[in-house]
């Protein structure tokens, strides 16, 4: 059939039942068809990078040492349970906001560092196994207060 505006088609017959069959849809059910589920956490259970997930999450600061620190505690607590990490849901979580490459880029370099033994912490820091908020005095499992305290976080 031959258009007689003289103006070009940019819609086929096919277009338009196609678009006419949505119309229908809508009209009966009243809504769109169902988006796809949302997709599952993946399972990340590589201690480096749920280490550096720790290190992202907590270095507030831009200072190595800290970074290294926390590095150093999230792997001795990896060791300390004898389980896995799971870190997964905790990293989708972290990358669904506004994601900081190079906080994400020091973090993997501290991981790296501790691990490999080329920066090394004092003993009072090194071994710890837990990170809790800075208080005053904060008390370890056996009483001892903390020896390890950097900015607001405090090393066990």
């Amino acid at each position: 059939m031959k258009n007689p505006t003289g103006y070009p088609l940019y819609f086929s017959r096919f277009d338009l039942a196609a678009a006419v069959s949505l119309a229908v849809v809508l009209a009966l059910t009243g809504t769109l068809p169902a988006a796809p589920a949302e997709l599952p956490a993946p399972q990340i259970t590589d201690q480096r990078t749920c280490a550096a997930l720790q290190v992202y999450q907590l270095a507030k600061e831009d200072d190595f040492f800290l970074r290294a620190t926390i590095a150093r505690t999230s792997l001795n607590a990896f060791q300390a349970s004898g389980a896995e990490p799971s870190c997964g849901k905790e990293l989708a979580s972290a990358l669904s906001g506004p994601f900081n490459a190079r906080a994400w880029t020091d973090a993997l370099t501290a991981v790296d560092a501790v691990t490999t033994g080329d920066y090394a912490l004092p003993d009072a820091c090194g071994g710890a196994t837990a990170i809790l908020p800075s208080l005053p005095v904060v008390p370890s499992p056996d009483g001892a207060p903390s020896q390890c305290v950097i900015y607001d976080l405090a090393f066990q």
